[in-house]
């Protein structure tokens, strides 16, 4: 993975949490750009975004299978995200247990950038992972703006992401852990990293510690593969099990600072591989 040279963005410095709704794409190609917030602000319509986002992927040879948005701020700004089924292209993604998503995001009061950023939902229990580092496509919305071409470019880097993330995903396979090493890291989750607010730790410890008892009828239904390993992955998909209720804007938030606070700390605290007694 290459160095992260900023610190990931915070959930609860990033949103300022206004209420947000699902909403169709139907209903999403009825929502006005807005009028220009300046001389050299372009505002652009969500669908137009999406559309683009959606042609660029097609022609790449991926469909999409499955999409969500959800929208805040007077309609103003855009979170969403993509399932995505390879039709000539390739899966970038084997192996994992799960298939290649993105998140996008959109915001048409100047509140950030354009963002795409590459995803992995996890089969067992529809979770959502995301890749950490800067987001893939952060253009302003400007006069000069050229949407097509810049989409096509954040998408060339959104695909070159995917072997960063699978390549993350192996390690945290790959790294066992006591559980006093995974009590630590869910600690340093909440504490160190704020990946997850301290009120959230003691769900994510009983999906990694006691799946069965947090779990619906359909949980247990479809098991509890992705947790049940004593692994780092374990421990990130029980972060990402607690998330998967939250918004789709904090669900992005929350997995991009995951992702880049656990390959940070996994340089920086390679655990002893756990003892055979």
């Amino acid at each position: 993975m290459a160095p992260l040279t900023t610190d990931p963005p915070r959930p609860e410095a990033v949103l300022s949490h206004s209420a947000s709704h699902l909403i169709t794409l139907d209903e999403l190609a009825g929502i006005p750009a807005g009028e220009p917030m300046g001389p050299r602000h372009r505002p652009v319509p969500h669908i137009e975004l999406v559309s683009t986002v959606k042609q660029d992927f097609s022609e790449r040879g991926y469909a999409v299978a499955r999409e969500q948005y959800s929208v805040s701020h007077e309609s103003a700004r855009l979170f969403g995200t993509l399932d995505l089924m390879p039709t000539t292209g390739a899966s970038l993604v084997e192996g994992l247990e799960g298939g290649m998503a993105v998140g996008l995001r959109h915001a048409n009061d100047q509140a950030f950038a354009l963002g795409v950023i590459a995803g992995l939902r996890v089969f067992v229990c529809d979770n959502m992972a995301f890749s950490g580092g800067d987001r893939l496509l952060r253009r302003k919305h400007t006069t000069g703006l050229e949407l097509v071409a810049e989409v096509d470019r954040g998408l060339d880097r959104t695909f070159h992401s995917y072997r960063d993330l699978v390549q993350l995903v192996d390690q945290l396979r790959n790294t066992e852990l006591t559980d006093t090493q995974a009590k630590v890291l869910l600690y340093d989750l909440a504490l160190d990293g704020r990946v997850i607010a301290p009120d959230q730790l003691g769900k994510v410890h009983g999906w990694y510690f006691t799946p069965e008892e947090m779990a619906s009828a359909e949980d247990r239904e479809r098991g509890f593969s992705d947790v049940e390993p004593r692994n780092a992955w374990g421990v990130a998909n029980a972060v990402t099990r607690v998330a998967r209720s939250w918004p789709v804007a904090r669900q992005q938030e929350t997995g991009v600072a995951l992702s880049s606070y656990l390959a940070r700390y996994f340089r920086m605290h390679a655990p002893e591989r756990p003892s055979a007694n």
